[in-house]
């Protein structure tokens, strides 16, 4: 019975694909024997558990054909991968990552995360009582979701330039989610963290008595959600288009909901045109 469960609703769903794509086709796009591939890499995350984030995203996206997701934790690695793989491919990428990347691989924006209907969002640096000012935190252990890399280049851009010597000192404790890097303040782990105001506003509600205790030190600018991209020179666009809907489709289908849950949002949509010129300077 669970099976055909199953079955019902990978139908419903290929239908109210083809409805958006607005195509009377197979969902067979890649018959050719050759992989279309996802990779994704994104420092603003420290996901710990890639074997899952692959399975769900390869479940999704071999509905609609030959096509595998591949997440990296190594920067270096995904670099390397990169320079290297066909122009058929797209890329997930931190907005962050995205502007050093394109410096070395021109990449083409094409999609842009949503999340609550913004495509933006803000960091904040969180101290715990009696921790009050940015001076406090020399030489103490910031908790953050994203890698040290992400985390001390945006420290930078949050601090004065005479506050450089301060984050010299610092050292930052990687977790999985922003939660688990308020609730290290909780536990005495860090005396600081850095996560989403999104956060905050549900730590707020998981553990209010932790919340009276943090005091907001810094609040970042707007900070683009994540990048869909492909290579500028070479691309197939026939192939990018179609992965483009299938991407797209995933907040009509349970499974894509689930999919883009574990990045921590709604929907992927086109890019508003004043961001689109942001990404191209």
């Amino acid at each position: 019975m669970a099976f055909f469960k199953r079955i019902q609703k990978k139908v419903v769903f290929s239908l109210l694909f083809f409805l958006l794509a607005g195509m009377i086709v197979f969902p067979i796009f890649a018959s050719n024997g050759i992989s279309r591939m996802v990779y994704f890499y994104n420092p603003e995350t420290n996901i710990n558990n890639f074997a899952s984030l692959k399975a769900l995203f390869d479940e999704y996206l071999s509905f609609y054909g030959n096509y595998k997701f591949q997440p990296f934790n190594k920067k270096k690695i995904f670099e390397k991968t990169a320079e290297k793989i066909d122009a058929s491919s797209l890329f997930i990428l931190s907005s962050w990552h995205f502007s050093s990347l394109t410096k070395k691989i021109p990449l083409n924006p094409l999609l842009i995360a949503q999340r609550e209907g913004k495509f933006t969002f803000k960091k904040v640096l969180l101290a715990r009582k009696p921790f009050s000012k940015l001076d406090d935190l020399a030489n103490k252990t910031i908790a953050s979701s994203g890698t040290k890399e992400y985390t001390l280049s945006l420290l930078n851009e949050m601090v004065d330039k005479d506050k450089d010597v301060i984050l010299a000192g610092i050292r930052i404790l990687s977790v999985p989610k922003d939660i688990d890097a308020l609730m290290s303040v909780g536990f005495g782990v860090a005396q600081a963290a850095i996560a989403t105001e999104a956060s905050l506003k549900q730590i707020e509600q998981i553990n209010p008595k932790l919340k009276e205790k943090l005091t907001n030190l810094l609040t970042s600018n707007e900070i683009l959600l994540p990048i869909v991209s492909s290579k500028s020179r070479g691309a197939d666009k026939e192939s990018i288009n179609k992965l483009i809907t299938i991407l797209k489709a995933m907040s009509i289908s349970n499974i894509g909901k689930e999919n883009l849950a574990t990045l921590s949002i709604d929907k992927w949509a086109s890019i508003p045109p004043d961001i689109m010129e942001r990404l191209n300077k």
